[in-house]
């Protein structure tokens, strides 16, 4: 049982972005001499709902390559709007 006092609070768990449940661990160790299991500290995040959501996290677009037919030539792209 965890007391009150050696919790992992509000401060560790809401940095942007968010820290890993590890590192909090770490920092608990570090701090207040408590051992614990990260999977200890996504459980108590997940009981007060300080854990981040990540269900609306949006896909990483893709990165624009350009080819060109020998290496080093040059290339053109023409970004205006009315080409």
């Amino acid at each position: 049982m965890v007391r009150r006092s050696q919790r992992p609070g509000p401060k560790l768990l809401s940095a942007k972005p968010p820290n890993s449940y590890s590192a909090v661990a770490s920092e608990l160790h570090r701090r207040l001499n408590f051992k614990t299991d990260r999977a200890s500290v996504r459980r108590w995040a997940l009981e007060n709902k300080l854990a981040p959501d990540t269900r609306y996290k949006t896909p990483p677009k893709p990165v624009k390559r350009w080819q060109a037919r020998d290496y080093g030539a040059l290339w053109q792209y023409d970004a205006t709007p009315h080409a």
